[in-house]
């Protein structure tokens, strides 16, 4: 079936059709998160990450440590050094932004990044 719609499509068509059902879909996903959100008591922001400090405070959980797969560029190292995490794991595939994290993460002595990719 896929076949037979990738053979009447060209690349550029393909794209232009899912372009909107990916946007309404996007949109959808920041809607429930709101809707989430404010339904158990999380302030309610305009991006998809969790407020990680406010959850831990909220369900009295012990922090010793993380693995933060999709790192990027380990943003959020600071947040967790004031949270107390012991040991932090970064986890990043893309090899150029690995380089940057390798270096945010330099003068931490218990942050560690690791590359995982398949090639």
């Amino acid at each position: 079936m896929i076949e037979k719609i990738m053979s009447r499509y060209s690349s550029e068509n393909i794209t232009r059709l899912l372009f909107f059902p990916i946007l309404f879909f996007l949109t959808l996903v920041k809607i429930v998160n709101r809707v989430v959100r404010s339904l158990i008591g999380l302030p309610i922001n305009n991006t998809l990450m969790l407020d990680l400090e406010h959850l831990c405070h909220k369900h009295s959980l012990e922090t010793r440590g993380v693995i933060h797969i999709g790192a990027h560029e380990g943003q959020e190292i600071d947040l967790y050094q004031k949270m107390g995490f012991q040991n932090i794991l970064f986890i990043e595939a893309n090899p150029v932004v690995f380089e940057r994290l390798k270096e945010t993460i330099k003068d931490f002595s218990k942050c560690y990044s690791r590359q995982l990719c398949n090639q």
